[in-house]
């Protein structure tokens, strides 16, 4: 006998920690422009977090579709695929961090694609524990 389940709305429905799939997609948007365009091109775009709410780009309208979500950040994506175009990855990035330093670009793609490979992992986790199974 299989388990039915009610999956409607399931990518809003926020765990414990208010970890959602849109809330997700939407941190990751708003981490790729920081990264590529604000850290490595020194252009000042906003960011939703601050001082005060440091966590507030995994908020999510629940009003808004996964698919807009999806597709926000595809074009975040392109658009920081069109800036790194002009960038070696030997270059230093245009925004120093804290202590002065100014990361290579190739630092920049490393830290993203550890970023983007850890939320990944917690893609799949949330995939897997949706799959419907048998009950035995």
């Amino acid at each position: 006998m299989a388990v039915q389940v009610d999956r409607s709305g399931v990518t809003h429905v926020p765990l414990r920690s208010r970890w959602t799939v849109a809330g997700l997609l939407n941190h990751q948007r708003y981490v790729i422009r920081f990264w590529i365009a604000n850290v490595v091109v020194g252009a000042d775009l906003p960011v939703p977090w601050t001082d005060d709410s440091p966590h507030e780009d995994w908020n999510a309208d629940p009003e808004v579709t996964v698919e807009t979500f999806v597709d926000t950040l595809r074009q975040e994506w392109e658009d920081a695929l069109s800036l790194l175009a002009t960038y070696p990855p030997g270059e230093p990035a245009s925004q120093a961090d804290e202590d002065g330093r100014h990361p290579t670009v190739g630092w920049v793609l490393s830290h993203l694609l550890a970023e983007v490979s850890r939320h990944a992992g917690h893609m799949d986790a949330v995939c897997e524990i949706l799959e419907l199974s048998p009950v035995d």
